[in-house]
């Protein structure tokens, strides 16, 4: 199990990688960190609609989400999960509600149960 510090650093380093990643596709126009994870949430949400791709249902981007926020909040989830070699490519990438993704965890899309 790691200490809660290397799971920090290790969280923060996956965010930054993610950033720059859209940074170079063209995706983020923010020059911090601070508010690119909201604009990469609307950019997938005008490409694909805000449905969860998990479920078929709405997403409400306006929400919080994650474990302190609200468990339907929008997410970004990589349809190839990166443990399985998944990239950051947009074409990789769909908005699905934090719950679903949670549920999902690291499973190929043809085994998730909605």
């Amino acid at each position: 199990k790691r200490c809660p510090e290397c799971a920090r650093r290790r969280n923060s380093q996956k965010i930054t990688t993610l950033y720059h990643a859209m940074q170079k596709q063209g995706a983020v126009d923010i020059k911090k960190r601070t508010a690119w994870r909201r604009q990469i949430t609307d950019y997938l949400a005008e490409r694909d609609g805000a449905m969860c791709w998990l479920c078929d249902c709405e997403v409400d981007i306006t929400l919080s989400s994650g474990p302190r926020g609200d468990r339907r909040g929008p997410s970004i989830d990589h349809v190839v999960p990166q443990s399985r070699g998944g990239t950051h490519d947009l074409s990789n990438l769909r908005l699905a509600h934090w719950d679903c993704n949670n549920r999902r965890g690291n499973r190929p899309p043809s085994r998730v149960a909605a």
